[in-house]
């Protein structure tokens, strides 16, 4: 990862901030920065320059592949939600705090919280990690 100098102190109780992370186009900005100052006389190698656009070429392929990663993971919440939402109505098995074995119609859902929980009316709200089984009310 390729971090700003602009906010570099000399002590060393400088806090890290990140808005500090350079983008693509602050790298490429670097880069054209160096070519446009480099010594004539020794201008940069042509292994260098390969070199500094395979990183480049990298840094761009992974925020590429981060995005995808997040609207994958957006797209598999709103599944997981839709998949849970379609439970209201259906009796559930599951397995309560003493390790019986019990059954409830979920009544509703609550997502508070990182697991939903399901509301069995009389036998209270269980996360839905203890549902062992979902199936119609009639079977």
């Amino acid at each position: 990862m390729i971090y700003s100098t602009n906010n570099i102190q000399s002590n060393s109780t400088s806090n890290y901030q990140p808005n500090d992370i350079l983008d693509k186009d602050a790298f490429l900005k670097l880069l054209i920065t160096e070519l446009r100052y480099q010594d004539p006389v020794e201008p940069m190698k042509d292994r260098d320059f390969i070199a500094q656009m395979a990183q480049f070429s990298s840094l761009e392929q992974l925020q590429n592949l981060n995005k995808n990663n997040e609207y994958l993971l957006k797209l598999n919440q709103i599944a997981f939600s839709f998949n849970t939402i379609s439970m209201i109505g259906k009796k559930a098995v599951f397995e309560d705090d003493s390790g019986q074995i019990r059954e409830g119609v979920v009544r509703g859902i609550s997502f508070e919280g990182s697991v939903p929980q399901l509301d069995l009316g009389d036998n209270g709200m269980i996360s839905i990690d203890a549902v062992l089984k979902v199936a119609d009310q009639d079977i």
